[in-house]
């Protein structure tokens, strides 16, 4: 199914259709959305949430968690002056999209199941300033070079949101790559927003956190949760990390905002990075912090 861009919609055929999806099999992006209170799931999608949630409760935690690190990063860049939006990944634009959170800017949401697509283009029919294409995560350069070319200026400043892509990729898709590429895709000034799954430290968590990564294969797709370290290392070779990698709900770029003095959801980073201007190094970040919220000085954008 890499017929993607332009021609993905000559491209369906037989199973390929939309129309022709299992419905007695889950779909990432309708389990996505059942877990935010969406209306798109099926009993499948639904019966395979209760047995990630049975497993690891934390997940439901972990995908607010993950929305809410999104929409807290699309309304600061958006009060930076970002005008244009690349959201990356297996999400309806339904629950608190980024085009409602940015009524100004232009966003092209990119997925690479098609019936996702179809869906999101249904939601989207009447929204001028927002598209959803289909696109390979893997590689973001077809999206970016590609039907988002079309609709952006990406000359301009730029954000790329990666909300629980990363971690789904496996080590033959070098992640790594993937954020190189985004970076090597945007014009300065540009950003890149993620989330990612890091293992936790009690092991019995683990245990449990293991076991969901197990399960979630059954959704067609792996989870793979890497260290802060690991995180830290692909985005800072490439751009500037705008904080240190913490647990996204750390991540407040309001000092007058207050975070949770503990975290709820350590297990998930948040990552914001910015794309360094020509003959530019990318600054290296400090270590992962033990107790303090990420405060984003304004100093960073000097």
């Amino acid at each position: 199914m890499r017929d993607y861009l332009g021609n993905w919609r000559a491209g369906w055929a037989g199973d390929a259709r939309p129309g022709a999806e299992d419905m007695d099999k889950p779909a990432l992006y309708r389990v996505r959305d059942h877990a935010l209170g969406g209306m798109h799931s099926l009993e499948a999608d639904r019966i395979h949430w209760q047995a990630f949630t049975d497993t690891y409760p934390m997940i439901e935690t972990i995908v607010r968690q993950t929305v809410a690190f999104r929409v807290r990063a699309v309304e600061h860049l958006t009060g930076l002056g970002v005008r244009q939006f690349v959201e990356i990944g297996s999400w309806l634009p339904t629950m608190w999209p980024t085009h409602t959170l940015a009524p100004q800017a232009r966003v092209v949401y990119a997925a690479d199941d098609l019936a996702a697509v179809l869906c999101g283009e249904r939601t989207l029919r009447s929204e001028p300033t927002a598209i959803m294409i289909h696109g390979d995560p893997s590689d973001p350069g077809t999206i970016l070079d590609g039907e988002a070319a079309q609709f952006l200026d990406l000359a301009e400043p730029c954000a790329v949101l990666l909300p629980g892509v990363l971690d789904l990729m496996d080590e033959p898709a070098a992640p790594w790559w993937v954020v190189a590429q985004i970076a090597a895709s945007l014009a300065p000034d540009s950003w890149m927003v993620a989330t990612h799954l890091t293992p936790p430290r009690n092991g019995e968590d683990r245990n449990a956190q293991d076991l969901l990564c197990t399960l979630w294969k059954t959704l067609g797709v792996g989870l793979y949760p890497r260290p802060a370290d690991a995180l830290r290392d692909w985005f800072s070779a490439v751009s500037e990390l705008d904080d240190p990698i913490c647990p996204a709900e750390w991540w407040w770029p309001d000092p007058e905002d207050m975070p949770p003095d503990s975290p709820t959801c350590p297990v998930l980073l948040g990552i914001t990075a910015r794309v360094p201007a020509a003959g530019r190094t990318a600054v290296p970040t400090c270590h992962f912090p033990d107790s303090e919220p990420c405060h984003r000085e304004e100093s960073h954008h000097d």
